[in-house]
């Protein structure tokens, strides 16, 4: 609430201001980039109140949904002799489902295929999203940044620890795990996080026999050997 109210704040005075400069204007913010806008006042306003209602939701919604569908999941049964995942990486229109959790959601539902798999806690992919936003927020007070640059990073700095968990994943649902998909891993889930998150999570749920419904879980056959 405080930052909203300062978001508001910050508005009335750009509207009051004597030279008449407009929020979230950046193109008239200079940049360390000839040619390229930098980062007005009201663009980083915004983005705190942005940045903290997201980080608020996601955490609240989170807690309802480890209660009502992480905490109750079979266990991951042992790894069959295969080398990657079976479900496509882009294959989000067949799960559109799982695929509005990831994108919408997409750490919660990390969190849960990872504490699944036994790769890493159910919140640790929400901890580096808040680290990223911490991140990029104070890049966007630097004088001269570029507008876009700190989001855009942010993903990249995401990616090191998604593809990480990721290759650990592999090697729970496959026995031949290849090694070799680091650089694909990591550009992938920094430029198209919600689709891998929807693959890996698509894949886990298949072996176990269990699908997400809304905030509740849905056992829908008998858990399967990864084959």
């Amino acid at each position: 609430m405080a930052r909203a109210l300062l978001l508001v704040a910050s508005l009335m005075a750009a509207a009051d201001g004597d030279k008449g400069e407009q929020p979230f204007d950046n193109a008239n913010v200079p940049s360390w980039v000839p040619g390229l806008p930098g980062i007005d006042p009201g663009t980083i306003h915004f983005t705190y109140a942005k940045d903290s209602l997201e980080i608020l939701l996601l955490i609240l919604l989170g807690v309802i949904y480890k209660r009502r569908v992480t905490d109750k999941r079979r266990q991951l049964p042992a790894p069959g002799p295969r080398r990657d995942f079976q479900t496509p990486a882009f294959s989000c229109c067949d799960h559109l489902g799982t695929f509005l959790y990831s994108f919408l959601l997409q750490q919660v539902r990390m969190g849960d295929t990872y504490e699944l798999a036994g790769v890493v806690w159910f919140w640790a992919p929400t901890l580096v999203f808040i680290a990223s936003r911490i991140i990029a927020n104070l890049m966007g007070l630097v004088p001269g940044m570029i507008a876009g640059l700190p989001t855009t990073s942010m993903f990249f700095f995401q990616g090191l620890f998604y593809f990480r968990w990721r290759r650990e994943l592999r090697r729970k649902v496959a026995e031949d795990a290849e090694e070799d998909q680091c650089c694909s891993d990591f550009l992938l889930y920094s430029c198209c996080a919600p689709c891998l998150a929807t693959q890996e999570a698509v894949e886990v749920d298949s072996l176990t026999g269990e699908a997400v419904g809304c905030f509740k879980l849905e056992v829908v056959g008998q858990p399967l050997m990864a084959r």
